[in-house]
């Protein structure tokens, strides 16, 4: 790889992107949009895709539809002029065994420079005529004496040039003659543009430090991170390609179990308060319950009643499908601390979800004696000054409430234990700035996305994990119904069906206003078409723009069957329990997200009673087709998280960045079950002989470990330890 030439600015990966020649303010917000702000972040834009622009087939071997290269002589170049002043450039292409027609719009002077050309290399997709052969707006070179395109062209983007139009060559062709990587790009940055901004990002910053030191690369066994970052961009072959990978993918396995072990060593050297075993309240609040826990319920009670018992601070995921009964384990465990004295804190993501907690909750445990509160940004002045003077006067009670929990003015004298739900949903600073609110108390996290067992090993080892792996009696898993949008009126009469029979539904739409753009008509349309062609069902539209007194007044109305049909957005996915609704309808379906959808179908099957989720709309690709089918095959939420972390493939699965943690890029950093054993034995023994990161051989790792924020989730003063 070239080195840094003269005159070029000596900056590294933190420079920002400004510095690449070509990259003016205007070209580094485009830039910004893909989350590039640094040349560090140009070479951590991976490409999504290669192809392979590396043989030249014989013309009768190019397929309708595909790509294909093609070298030839330019015989003829015209320019023509369409209606609306649009401009066509037609060439004709001689190759060894046969002419080609290209065709490019809207660039008037690729006349020109064809003729001028001579001899060219084309690149685009094929179609077919008869025998007529044609390409549309390809990707072009001239063509050197000796085979390789050497000079800019092509489908409306720079070419080779080291700056924009100067003219000056950088050598090999970046986009034909070789594998050619393919990266996720935006209006107004085109594929040649990232290629050569990367290219020429490689020439600044070339063979930098890497972060990981020499023991850990020799235990992973893998290419230095100069070789990868070059080879993962422009490689030389597939071998190439496949260990710039592998690289790259264990790199990122390492730094997330590194987290996990600091974070896991840090945790243990905390005190927390203790609570005592269990005695009369827990008994009284088992023996008041209407039903009888499930097996899973009273292993994961015990496993949290255990934690609690101990010294240092629970750290525990309670994860279960929709309906397992999660809320009444966390209520057990609020139990225990109160009866020790301790003050309980319950965080929600939503408002609804918080005010169905706090129902839960004070069914639960308040004819046992124990105070709810709850604590949300739309509470009456007199409530919420009650709840923060119990929160303040250490009075052994549970608040449950929204991000104002952690809002300014709101401290607990006695903080013993804090109930997280759907943590997925908060940021790591919302999480730490509640447990941040007193002593460092007991933490238990609930979540109704089962989370992976690769993504838990990889990304949540340092957190103990409770699984409730069965439904309470009473309880069934609805049937699942695809429907084409042409077919929707299948739904809507069985709605209407189920309401006649005193039962209730949802309706689900991916927007609250506008016209149906093909992605699925909007709350307020589905609304005034319910009204009109379905009298009777009592509908009324929930969305998250509605005054907060108007949406608790229509959840209000429906939970006490005063309203047969709910039609909403999102907000429902949570906090919304109505064991009478059995059809939820879900427009615009393919939109959703698989875990998403399988949380909305968890609203309905909430009793004995059938109930089915039809799934509607059109699904463009076979990503989108292929979540419905998973959700048609399985009701089983695990199931539905192991195929939505394969689906999904790299990037920011279940929310990792929600917890703190960087990036994926590979599916193998979550799923090659020998690279992610090699990773974690190399992390435990860093973190094992030197927790701090301070030996002068880590000292780089220490630095791409801050640059990552893998230290967000330690808790106490030793936060800031990588800071």
């Amino acid at each position: 790889m070239s080195r840094a030439r003269p005159g070029t600015p000596d900056a590294g990966g933190d420079a920002p992107v400004q510095d690449l020649p070509g990259v003016g303010e205007r070209r580094a917000a485009t830039l910004a949009t893909l989350g590039v702000r640094t040349v560090d972040d140009l070479l951590r834009h991976y490409p999504r895709r290669y192809e392979d622009r590396r043989h030249f087939p014989p013309l009768g071997e190019l397929l309708d539809g595909e790509c294909g290269m093609v070298r030839g002589a330019v015989v003829a170049a015209s320019l023509r002029w369409l209606p609306g002043r649009r401009a066509l450039v037609t060439a004709r292409v001689r190759a060894a065994d046969g002419v080609v027609a290209a065709m490019w719009f809207n660039q008037p002077y690729l006349a020109r420079r064809l003729k001028e050309a001579g001899r060219v290399i084309l690149w685009g997709r094929v179609e077919r005529r008869g025998p007529a052969l044609r390409i549309l707006n390809p990707e072009w070179e001239a063509e050197a004496e000796d085979g390789r395109g050497v000079s800019a062209g092509g489908a409306g983007g720079a070419g080779d040039s080291v700056g924009v139009g100067d003219g000056a060559l950088i050598g090999p062709s970046l986009h034909l003659g070789r594998i050619v990587p393919v990266y996720p790009a935006t209006a107004g940055i085109s594929q040649r543009m990232l290629r050569t901004l990367v290219w020429r990002a490689l020439d600044l910053a070339p063979d930098g430090p890497d972060p990981l030191p020499d023991a850990v690369r020799a235990a992973l066994d893998v290419a230095p991170a100069a070789t990868a970052r070059r080879d993962i961009h422009f490689p030389p072959d597939e071998a190439a390609l496949l260990a710039a990978r592998r690289r790259i993918a264990a790199e990122e396995a390492f730094m997330l179990r590194l987290g996990v072990a600091l974070r896991r060593q840090r945790r243990a050297a905390m005190a927390a308060l203790a609570c005592p075993p269990a005695s009369e309240l827990t008994a009284r609040v088992l023996a008041a319950l209407p039903f009888r826990l499930t097996a899973a319920q009273q292993r994961a009670a015990a496993e949290v009643g255990r934690d609690m018992e101990r010294s240092s601070p629970m750290l525990r995921l309670l994860q279960g499908d929709v309906g397992s009964g999660k809320t009444v384990v966390a209520a057990l465990a609020a139990a225990r601390a109160v009866e020790a004295g301790l003050q309980v804190a319950v965080m929600a993501p939503t408002t609804l979800l918080a005010e169905q907690h706090a129902r839960t909750f004070r069914a639960i445990l308040g004819p046992c004696g124990v105070k709810v509160f709850l604590l949300t940004g739309a509470l009456e002045r007199s409530c919420r000054r009650d709840a923060l003077a119990a929160c303040a006067g250490g009075e052994p009670a549970v608040v449950v409430g929204t991000h104002a929990l952690i809002q300014e003015g709101v401290s607990f004298a006695r903080l013993g234990l804090a109930v997280i739900d759907e943590q997925q949903r908060f940021g790591v600073g919302h999480c730490l700035q509640l447990e941040a609110k007193g002593p460092p108390p007991h933490v238990l996290i609930m979540t109704a996305t089962p989370i992976p067992r690769t993504l838990a090993l990889v990304a949540f080892g340092d957190v103990d994990v409770s699984t409730l792996d069965e439904l309470p009696p009473g309880r069934r898993p609805p049937a699942t119904v695809r429907l084409e949008a042409a077919r929707r009126h299948e739904a809507y009469d069985a709605l209407q069906r189920e309401v006649s029979r005193g039962n209730q539904g949802y309706v689900v739409c991916p927007r609250i206003g506008g016209e149906d753009s093909g992605g699925g008509p909007a709350v307020m349309q589905v609304l005034a078409w319910l009204s009109r062609r379905y009298p009777g069902l009592r509908p009324a539209m929930v969305h998250g723009r509605l005054p907060a007194e108007e949406r608790e007044a229509v959840v209000a109305a429906f939970r006490d069957g005063r309203l047969g049909v709910l039609v909403a957005t999102t907000v429902v996915e949570v906090g919304v329990d109505v064991p009478e609704a059995t059809v939820m309808i879900v427009e615009g379906a393919p939109g959703f997200g698989l875990s998403q959808l399988h949380q909305l179908r968890g609203r309905v099957g909430r009793s004995p009673r059938p109930a089915t989720c039809f799934l509607i709309g059109d699904p463009e690709g076979e990503l989108a087709a292929e979540r419905l089918a998973t959700l048609e095959r399985t009701s089983d939420g695990f199931a539905v998280a192991e195929a939505d972390l394969r689906l999904r493939g790299p990037g920011d699965p279940l929310g990792l960045r929600q917890h703190g943690l960087p990036d994926v890029h590979f599916p193998e950093t979550l799923s090659d079950a020998n690279l992610i054993a090699a990773a974690d034995r190399a992390a435990a023994a860093v973190a094992a002989a030197d927790p701090d990161l301070k030996s002068p051989k880590h000292a780089r790792l220490r630095q791409a470990a801050r640059r990552l924020n893998l230290d967000l989730l330690a808790p106490g003063p030793s936060r800031q330890v990588l800071g």
